[in-house]
C-alpha cells in the first residue's frame, strides 16, 4: 500500500472520527438542555397539580422516555410516509394540541 493511500485512509477515519464525536456531544447538550427544561416546567407542573416528590420523579422520567419513544416512533415514521410530510403532520398535531389545551388564568 503506497504511503498516498494510507494517508487517505487516516483522513477519512479522522474525519468520520470527527463527526461521530460532534453527533455525541450535541446529544449530551440536548439532553441536559431537556434535563433543564423539565427543571423550569417542573415548578409550575408541582403547583398545578400538587405531586409529591415521587410523583415529580415519575414525570421527569415519563418525559424522557416519551421524547425517546417519539424519536424511535419518528424515524420509523418518516422512512415509511417522508420527512416533509412527518413534519408536517407533527406541526398540525402540535398545533391542535396547544388550541385545544385550556388557557392559563390572567395574572392580576
Amino acid at each position: 500500500m503506497s504511503e498516498a493511500q494510507t494517508a487517505i485512509q487516516t483522513q477519512v477515519r479522522r474525519s468520520f472520527l470527527w463527526k461521530v464525536s460532534f453527533i455525541a456531544g450535541l446529544g449530551g447538550i440536548l439532553y441536559g438542555f431537556d434535563m433543564g427544561i423539565i427543571a423550569a416546567a417542573l415548578i409550575f407542573v408541582r403547583e398545578s397539580f400538587s405531586l409529591s416528590t415521587r410523583m415529580e420523579e415519575i414525570v421527569v422520567s415519563v418525559v424522557l422516555v416519551g421524547a425517546m419513544a417519539g424519536a424511535l416512533a419518528g424515524g420509523s415514521i418518516a422512512d415509511r410516509i417522508g420527512r416533509r410530510t412527518t413534519l408536517l403532520w407533527g406541526g398540525a398535531i402540535f398545533l391542535a394540541g396547544s388550541l385545544l389545551a385550556p388557557a392559563s388564568p390572567a395574572s392580576p
